[in-house]
Parts: C-alpha cells; sequence; structure tokens
C-alpha cells in the first residue's frame, strides 16, 4: 500500500514516498526526506506535512497480539506505546530493534519476558506502569542508552542479567518489597551507576548484582539485608561509602553466600563479595564503624579477584577499624601473619605499621 503523498518543505513540489518507507530525494531540489515508518490503516490525503522527518501514523497491525500477549514489534517508529489491553510482552518481542527510543508501556501489563527489549541499543526510557510484576531474564541487557530504571512497587521478579549491560544507566530504583526472586547480576556492567539502595524489605543483594559497576560510589544496605551474594560488588573500584542501615550485631553476623539455582541463600564461607575490597569507609546504623570489625563464624579465607590472597587484598586500604576478630576457622597457623589493611607484619596480635589489633571470637555460652 502506497505511503501518502507529501510536500517538499524546500521547494513546495508533491512528493509521492512510493510503497516503502526510507529515505527519498526531491527531483527537483534535491532535498532529503526520510518516511520512517508505514502504517497501513492510515488515510491521509491532501494534507500538507512540512518536516525532515515524516512520521505517517497508522492503525495497530504494527502489533502481533492474541489472547493479551504482545507476541512480536513488526514496525518501525522510534516512539512506541504499547496499546492497552497487553498483559504480557512475549519473550524477545522487541530484541534488536536498535532504532527504539522511547517505549511507554500499558496500565494492566504483568509480565515483561525474557529478552524482550534485548539489544535495543538506542533505547533512552521506559514508562513502566504501576501493577506490573516480572521483568524477566535479559529483558533490558545491553540497552546501552538507557538511562534510567524506575522499577514500580509491585514488582515481585527481576531476572538475572534483567538490565546487565546498560552502561549509560545513572539511576535505579529498585521495588521497596520483599521479592520473590531477584537476579543475579542483574545490573552487572551498569558502569555509569553511581549510587545504589537496597530497600529496607530486601533480605540479600543476588550474587554479582553489581560487578563491574565501575563507577559505583555509594551503597546504602536496608536494615533488613542479612546476606550478601558472591562477587556483589566485584570490580566496584569507584566504591567510597558503604552504609548499613541495621545494627553492629546484624552486620557482625552479615552471611556471604553462592547461590543456588531457585535464588535462595546457600551460606558460603568463600563467596567472595569485595564490599571492601577498594577501601570503602563503612557505616553501620549511621555511624561510622570505628574499633572493631568482626567475621562471621565459618569464615575461613578472604578473596580477591585472583581467588585466595595471602595479602588479603579485599580489605586493603581500609582505615578506622583498630581491632579485627577473626573466627578459629579463619586462621593461618592458627593466628594471622599480614595485617589485612595495610600488609604489615603481624605478630603477637597486632600489626607491627598500622597497630590493628587481632583477636579470637570468644566463644558463646
Amino acid at each position: 500500500m502506497a505511503l501518502a503523498d507529501t510536500k517538499c518543505k524546500s521547494c513546495g513540489a508533491t512528493l509521492q514516498p512510493g510503497e516503502r518507507a526510507g529515505t527519498m530525494v526531491c527531483p527537483y531540489c534535491h532535498s532529503v526526506f526520510t518516511v520512517q515508518s508505514e502504517r497501513p490503516q492510515t488515510n491521509v490525503t491532501k494534507q500538507e506535512i512540512h518536516a525532515d522527518v515524516v512520521n505517517i501514523i497508522g492503525g495497530e497491525k504494527e502489533f502481533l497480539i492474541e489472547g493479551g500477549t504482545l507476541k512480536k514489534y513488526r514496525g518501525e517508529a522510534v516512539d512506541v506505546a504499547v496499546p492497552d489491553g497487553v498483559f504480557e510482552i512475549e519473550d524477545g518481542a522487541f530484541r534488536d530493534f536498535r532504532f527504539l527510543r522511547s517505549v511507554t508501556l500499558p496500565q494492566g501489563l504483568l509480565r515483561i519476558g525474557s529478552g524482550a527489549f534485548q539489544n535495543c541499543t538506542g533505547l533512552k526510557e521506559v514508562f513502566f506502569p504501576d501493577g506490573l510484576q516480572t521483568v524477566s531474564e535479559r529483558a533490558f541487557q545491553n540497552c546501552a542508552a538507557l538511562r534510567s530504571a524506575e522499577l514500580p512497587a509491585s514488582v515481585n521478579y527481576l531476572g538475572d542479567a534483567a538490565f546487565a549491560g546498560c552502561s549509560l544507566l545513572l539511576a535505579v530504583l529498585l521495588p521497596a518489597r520483599r521479592m520473590d526472586y531477584a537476579g543475579r547480576a542483574a545490573f552487572r556492567g551498569c558502569r555509569s551507576l553511581k549510587r545504589v539502595y537496597i530497600p529496607d524489605e530486601w533480605e540479600s543483594v543476588p550474587c554479582a548484582m553489581f560487578e563491574g559497576c565501575d563507577s559505583l560510589e555509594e551503597a546504602i544496605l536496608g536494615r533488613r539485608v542479612r546476606a550478601l551474594g558472591d562477587r556483589a560488588f566485584c570490580d566496584c573500584s569507584a566504591l567510597k561509602t558503604v552504609a548499613f542501615l541495621g545494627t553492629p550485631a546484624q552486620w557482625c553476623d552479615m552471611v556471604l553466600f553462592s547461590g543456588a539455582a531457585d535464588g535462595g541463600i546457600v551460606p558460603d564461607p568463600a563467596a567472595r563479595c569485595y564490599l571492601l575490597e577498594y577501601g570503602a569507609t563503612l557505616s553501620v546504623g549511621g555511624k561510622p564503624v570505628h574499633g572493631y570489625m568482626v567475621f562471621p563464624d565459618g569464615a575461613m579465607r578472604l578473596s580477591g579477584p585472583r581467588g585466595p590472597l595471602r595479602r588479603y587484598e579485599p580489605l586493603y586500604g581500609f582505615r578506622g577499624v583498630e581491632k579485627v576478630f577473626y573466627p578459629k576457622t579463619m586462621y593461618h597457623k592458627k593466628k594471622p601473619t599480614q595485617c589485612i589493611f595495610c600488609n604489615g607484619s603481624v605478630s603477637l596480635g597486632k600489626c607491627s605499621r598500622c597497630g590493628a589489633k587481632y583477636k579470637k571470637k570468644k566463644k558463646e555460652k
């Protein structure tokens, strides 16, 4: 079906775009026009359009919808509003549509499928509706132009790598509710992200959730967080401040875990959180931690990017701690021999360089 006639912006000549969208040149003055999309149900006649970019607006045949499920988007518009009545966006419905600039999702939408917007590298804005429940695996992976992800409080499932590789992502608003599942590596590689807040309702920070967020400067952990996943903050080299809103006792009981297939918490003393790897200042309950640090029972070693380290690199450069309490399982030859903060030699339970004191945890009666 032929596109509607229009007029040249420069010379006023009548143009006939033909049957296909694309770039055309005025045969009279050689001005260049771009027809972005073809909408078959549009009936535009005797209407002047003056623009460098001509948008032909039409019906909903560009959406393949079956039983409330958007199966596939077949249009070419850069700004898309998904029609009302869609309750689910199927896996890969918009995948690799690199020219998509913004998408408005309808009220009543419950689920965004796996890889639904994966590799939409031009996508800058997504307007999420209240009531949305599921953002599936890799739903927005590699949407490199996306600037913010403001998830409504209704979301209770955030899939693995849902926003991984969104390199320009500046702001993240996580749902303030207890999640049925919060995915691993959900924001891995979001290299522009500077601040994250884990809501009070969350009980854990999933494995590798912020891995590779190398501009991240501040991490605030809600008061109910009790577990930190393996590599949760790995390679967050700009991290300066970690604030835990709970109590010192809760911090001391923090669990490191490697994660289960169903996203559950499986305690793992060898898990590597990296939370303090780059010398971040830690505050607990609104106050900076000074004077002591306690590691959980069962911990056997501190590990870094290259595996177990003799120099205890994960805490290198940390300041303000005078005493470190270790469980017996973490002692090397019954006592630490090298300071985890300055790499100085430890003898008789004290660092000869920075003065940090090392003590074994007392057994509870």
